[in-house]
């Protein structure tokens, strides 16, 4: 299977209410297997806000879609605002 990880993510410490942030991050297939890619062949990566290292009643900020497999040891970028 694959396993998807945001390996990097740069977003500022703070924001002020209604302003806009860009977010840029990179995701790494970390499969043992070396032939695990992403089944689906798309995938959507959700950004949430939140206080705390666990996801809990945290604000969903933005969804960016991906197409195209992503194989093991493969990297994605992607960024929002």
């Amino acid at each position: 299977y694959a396993d998807l990880v945001s390996t990097v993510v740069n977003a500022p410490a703070e924001a002020a209410l209604h302003q806009t942030i860009h977010v840029r991050y990179t995701v790494t297939n970390n499969a043992a297997n070396a032939f695990a890619a992403t089944s689906a062949g798309s995938w959507t990566d959700s950004i949430y806000l939140s206080q705390s290292a666990t996801a809990f009643a945290d604000a969903l900020l933005a969804q960016v879609p991906h197409t195209g497999d992503l194989g093991p040891v493969k990297v994605a970028h992607g960024i929002t605002e």
